[in-house]
């Protein structure tokens, strides 16, 4: 599972900055392993996702661990076809 790291910068825009590339770190890391299979962006401090085979609607997670889990359980329940072309 994809970890944020806690980052404790002295300055607010050291702060923002960290939490920037760590959102880009984790959306890297979640594409790589469920990008073929869903959509995901970050969205208000956490995650949208969507299937890609048009099933279901637009989910919302948490943390990285959530969307982690969702998607992994989502999978694992009906598991993503491609959409056909």
């Amino acid at each position: 599972m994809v970890r944020a790291a806690a980052w404790d910068g002295a300055a607010g825009g050291q702060a923002a900055l960290a939490a920037e590339c760590t959102t880009a770190a984790v959306l890297d890391a979640m594409l790589d392993t469920w990008g073929d299979s869903y959509e995901i962006t970050p969205y208000d401090g956490g995650w949208h996702w969507r299937r890609r085979d048009g099933r279901g609607c637009t989910e919302y997670a948490h943390t990285p661990d959530d969307l982690s889990r969702a998607l992994a359980a989502d999978h694992a329940f009906r598991p993503v076809r491609a959409a056909a072309t």
